[in-house]
């Protein structure tokens, strides 16, 4: 049984989580605010999936609503496809934003979402870890329930595969976020 002092201590973790998640989501979210009914519903999928030894990533559903929405996002050019393309296209990013450091506010601004097929190994969800913790200034990551033709059919049509995706521009994620913040809450 925990103590006082280590139950106060997990509670105060939980709302140091909880602030630091809804600060970084981009600034139109929290201005409109839904910051935090996102980070509520993203940190319960979290702990839901750990708990069901899943990774560490809120999970939700491939539904219509969010299929239409990643398709539009692919056709207004705002998706990188494949695990190592995003490592890539974000290192790119990681230089230019450090060459204009100084102009930039210091802290963690959430401006691209990746995307993970649930039918990935141990082996390619630790190459998301690795990808998430070198970006995590600007990088959220979640696994769309669905293997990787499921979801390379709702980005990029019938036939086409994708096991990894990446919304790369912050107008794209907080459209995405919408269409996933209407989702039932999900179980192992």
């Amino acid at each position: 049984m925990a103590s006082g002092k280590e139950a106060d201590r997990g509670c105060r973790a939980d709302e140091a989580r909880h602030l630091a998640l809804a600060s970084a989501w981009p600034r139109a979210l929290i201005e409109a605010g839904l910051a935090e009914e996102i980070t509520e519903d993203w940190l319960v999928r979290v702990d839901r999936a750990v708990e069901a030894g899943h990774p560490n990533w809120p999970r939700f559903a491939l539904d219509p609503s969010l299929a239409d929405g990643l398709f539009e996002v692919r056709r207004a050019r705002r998706v990188v496809r494949g695990l190592d393309a995003v490592a890539e296209a974000l290192d790119r990013e990681k230089a230019g934003l450090q060459r204009a450091a100084a102009t930039r506010p210091k802290g963690r601004r959430i401006s691209r979402l990746l995307l993970l097929g649930a039918d990935g190994s141990a082996r390619f969800y630790r190459q998301a870890e690795r990808v998430q913790q070198e970006h995590l200034d600007r990088l959220a990551v979640a696994i769309i329930e669905a293997d990787e033709e499921g979801l390379g059919a709702a980005v990029f049509g019938p036939g086409k595969r994708a096991r990894a995706v990446m919304v790369d521009h912050k107008d794209a994620v907080i459209a995405v976020l919408d269409r996933l913040r209407g989702q039932a809450p999900w179980n192992a």
